[in-house]
């Protein structure tokens, strides 16, 4: 009896803390999903895709946090593989007027980067630690 308690306490527990986390996902891609709606005047149908891609970048990322502190040259490339699938996923999703206004802030963001590669470089900063310092720009 005193398992079966233990046992139910427990699962509880977890389904609690699963969905705990899971609405933080859904908050924190919500966020994302309503500025990126006002920027390019995303319809209903666009929203809602909108926010599943966003929920999956959000997910992703807390999946592979942990290899931050364990294996960060993998967190790096992880990371950077979900902003380009996100990237790429939202792309798709826009109409021909969203994409320019996709394509000019993908532009000032390409700009920031030179700027953080030619200021990092004048400091004699290389390597991963550059590309560190570039992925983490968005």
């Amino acid at each position: 009896m005193k398992k079966l308690f233990l046992l139910v306490l427990f699962t509880g527990s977890l389904s609690a803390l699963f969905a705990q986390s899971n609405t933080s996902v859904r908050e924190e891609a919500k966020k994302t999903t309503d500025l990126l709606t006002s920027k390019y005047g995303l319809n209903a149908d666009q929203q809602m895709k909108m926010q599943q891609i966003q929920e999956r970048r959000v997910q992703n990322a807390r999946d592979f946090e942990y290899l931050k502190t364990s294996d960060e040259k993998m967190y790096y490339q992880k990371k950077k593989a979900n902003y380009d699938g996100t990237k790429f996923s939202i792309e798709r999703l826009l109409t021909e007027q969203q994409i320019k206004i996709f394509k000019k802030d993908q532009e000032n963001l390409r700009l920031r980067r030179i700027a953080k590669i030619k200021e990092l470089q004048s400091a004699g900063i290389s390597g991963f630690e550059l590309e560190k310092a570039t992925i983490d720009i968005e």
